[in-house]
């Protein structure tokens, strides 16, 4: 990752709290996506594996954070940490989502303050939770993201489903 930090700092972008782990490379995806839509992704989180170990900075000015697919302990450690200090957050489980068992999955949603999934993992969410996106919205959630690709999303908010259309 060091081209794309020496990238970053040439645009002056504050990089002060990327932390290089030397023993790995950077998280890798690929994704093949057919003519139907229909994707399959492999994921390799990489030196992502390591941001368990990185704390969420103590900061008066963090108004809302994302908790998104990196490694799996990062991700519980973060929310947990973001709970503590009162910071809302999205929840974003992406290719990480199959990692959570359905105990573990509600209690990352009861930190979250919104959920964001793409249509597939909306359903594996609500299968692994045993709860529907509309009872998540009815929650204590300010609202659920599934995205729809080409289609746009489905905004759910007080158990009520928004339709936003995609943008060609």
């Amino acid at each position: 990752g060091a081209d794309y930090l020496a990238r970053l700092q040439g645009w002056s972008a504050d990089t002060s709290l990327v932390t290089t782990v030397d023993k790995a490379y950077t998280a890798q995806a690929i994704i093949i996506t057919d003519t139907d839509n229909n994707q399959i992704t492999a994921f390799h989180p990489g030196a992502m594996q390591d941001a368990g170990e990185v704390p969420i900075p103590a900061r008066k000015d963090l108004k809302i954070a994302i908790i998104a697919p990196y490694g799996r302990d990062a991700m519980w450690n973060h929310a947990q940490q973001l709970s503590d200090a009162k910071v809302p957050f999205i929840f974003d489980p992406g290719q990480q989502l199959p990692r959570f068992d359905g105990a573990e999955l509600r209690a990352l949603v009861e930190r979250a303050h919104w959920v964001a999934v793409n249509d597939y993992e909306g359903r594996m969410l609500c299968d692994r939770t045993g709860h529907t996106l509309e009872s998540l919205s009815r929650s204590h959630l300010q609202g659920v993201i599934v995205t729809l690709g080409a289609e746009g999303c489905d905004v759910w908010v007080g158990g009520e489903k928004h339709h936003v259309p995609g943008v060609t």
